[in-house]
């Protein structure tokens, strides 16, 4: 609920970004990626049982998104100007 209080409240873009087909492609290798290192830590820890491997891979999932999804943001609003003007 508070979540959709904060985002109600907050003001709307200045455009709505749409995904092209250059667009996607990082989208989805970033899809990609997260879905082959959850796949893998998982099936490290059915086999071996070591209890930080999912840990270590939740932990690459974070820096994933920490680093790429600022990367690929600024990339989409570079593609968004660059095709509108």
């Amino acid at each position: 609920m508070i979540a959709l209080i904060f985002a109600w409240r907050q003001p709307l873009a200045g455009y709505r970004m749409q995904l092209r087909g250059r667009m996607l492609l990082p989208l989805l290798a970033i899809v990609v990626t997260i879905g082959a290192v959850s796949g893998f830590s998982n099936a490290l820890y059915v086999e071996h049982g070591h209890w930080w491997i999912p840990a270590l891979g939740a932990l690459l999932l974070f820096a994933l998104v920490v680093i790429a999804g600022p990367s690929m943001e600024r990339w989409w609003a570079k593609e968004k100007s660059s095709i509108d003007f």
